[in-house]
């Protein structure tokens, strides 16, 4: 429920002016960084002001939008939501300057395909890329990662898709006075493409938003549903929370009203200002990021033989959970090709005591990350990248999110969303050990900082 989520809790903010502060503060904090070099009139002149990062971003998500519409296979408005929503969200702990928009665009709807469960590979994505594909490819992936821990793993996303449902059955049910409410659709569509432009997401609960978009389109159709909103739906509301409600609505409409395209000049002007003040660290056509991704490189080459160990606490002490990466051949440091990773899982019994023939190993080969194959006695289902695979592990199951990443001294990343998840706080991930289970006996926690060395 939104009431309880984590959208509402870390990701609803008071007012437009929170907003602003919390970007302002990220673009001082960017150019206190990198612009310490330069006199106070150069850096005004050479660095983005915090409207110019404004205004880029506002041409960047209208870029986000028109990339979804022409998306092939058809992208679901769910997933369009859920890519809007990581892009704002990221923006606002994030200047700009140090990473740039169209790299994190890219990501951020590839990411909602696989929150959303929209199935397409990498291939199959960077497909509707101009340009460079492989590159793309490289770039997207190596900042998915990024891009959830700037999220601070909160993914779940309510759009206002469901409640619009919800409130078109409620007036099909309950207000006759409107004939054919299916005719709204086309209003509420166009209100709900426009409202992702504003900040309206960072400010109003799903329900309000969906409410103005009902609203919106009944104007338009020249029908009044006020009645509806007082006498029926909010009927038993005190007056304070129908003037709260009904304030939102008017704030949410006003909002998308005052919509408007950036000037593309101006917009140029801020992209040329971006290519030079921009971090070159994290821009992927600059030689400090290229040599930076060839050392990374180097080291994967050096031998390696020992095992990686990711503990599994829990009251009784009876698992543990290791990973071993073996290196083959070069690959791209985002395409891990011909590497071997073996996951393991052991069942210790008797208070710890680690008994070796409770040790079951799964093995599977990373071809491209496309596909995975049931090696040995492991099941791993076949699955497109970016959807993943059941690994089924005695007393273990745990669903594939991801497996690709090389991190620095040959440690690999493992990206997993567990199947029963039950909480995500202070870079640890808990989960239930058993299908549809909730038992605390059974919650196991495992620390996603400090065990990859």
């Amino acid at each position: 429920m939104f009431s309880t989520s984590s959208q509402r809790k870390f990701w609803t903010f008071n007012d437009e002016s929170e907003l602003a502060r919390h970007r302002e503060k990220h673009n001082l904090e960017f150019i206190a960084k990198h612009g310490h070099h330069i006199d106070e009139y150069q850096r005004y002149n050479f660095f983005l002001s915090p409207d110019e990062e404004r205004l880029l971003l506002k041409q960047y998500e209208l870029h986000l939008k028109e990339f979804c519409k022409r998306f092939a296979p058809p992208m679901p408005k769910g997933v369009v939501g859920t890519a809007f929503h990581y892009f704002k969200r990221f923006y606002l702990y994030n200047s700009s300057m140090d990473y740039h928009p169209k790299e994190i665009l890219a990501t951020c709807v590839y990411l909602a395909c696989k929150v959303e469960e929209f199935n397409v590979s990498i291939g199959q994505f960077v497909a509707n890329i101009k340009g460079d594909r492989e590159k793309a490819s490289d770039i997207i992936l190596n900042n998915e990662l990024l891009l959830m821990q700037q999220l601070n793993y909160h993914l779940t996303i309510h759009n206002p898709f469901r409640p619009v449902e919800g409130f078109l059955i409620d007036i099909k049910t309950r207000c006759s006075t409107l004939a054919n409410p299916e005719r709204l659709r086309g209003g509420i569509d166009e209100f709900l493409e426009k409202v992702f432009l504003t900040d309206a997401c960072l400010l109003y609960a799903p329900s309000q938003i969906a409410l103005a978009a009902v609203l919106h389109a009944a104007s338009k159709e020249q029908e009044n549903l006020d009645s509806y909103v007082t006498d029926m739906l909010f009927r038993d509301a005190g007056s304070d929370k129908l003037a709260i409600l009904i304030e939102a609505v008017r704030k949410i409409r006003s909002m998308v009203k005052m919509v408007e395209s950036p000037a593309r000049e101006r917009v140029r002007i801020i992209e040329k200002k971006l290519d030079r003040c921009r971090n070159q660290e994290n821009n992927p056509d600059s030689e400090i990021y290229k040599r930076r991704m060839r050392e990374l490189l180097d080291e994967d080459d050096m031998p390696h033989t020992g095992s990686t160990r990711m503990s599994l606490d829990t009251s009784d002490g009876r698992y543990s959970f290791f990973t071993s990466a073996y290196h083959g051949s070069r690959g791209s440091l985002a395409s891990p090709a011909r590497r071997k990773c073996q996951l393991g899982f052991r069942h210790c019994k008797d208070g710890g005591k680690k008994e070796d023939d409770d040790q079951k190993l799964v093995h599977f080969l990373l071809l491209d990350t496309e596909h995975c194959r049931k090696i040995g006695s492991a099941d791993v289902s076949d699955a497109p990248d970016g959807v993943g695979g059941f690994l089924v592990i005695p007393e273990l199951i745990t669903k594939m999110a991801g497996l690709r990443r090389l991190m620095k001294k040959t440690a690999l990343c493992l990206l997993f969303a567990f199947a029963n998840l039950i909480a995500v706080s202070e870079g640890q991930l808990t989960f239930s050990s058993g299908w549809g289970k909730r038992s605390r006996d059974d919650e196991i926690a495992i620390d996603l900082e400090d065990q990859l060395q």
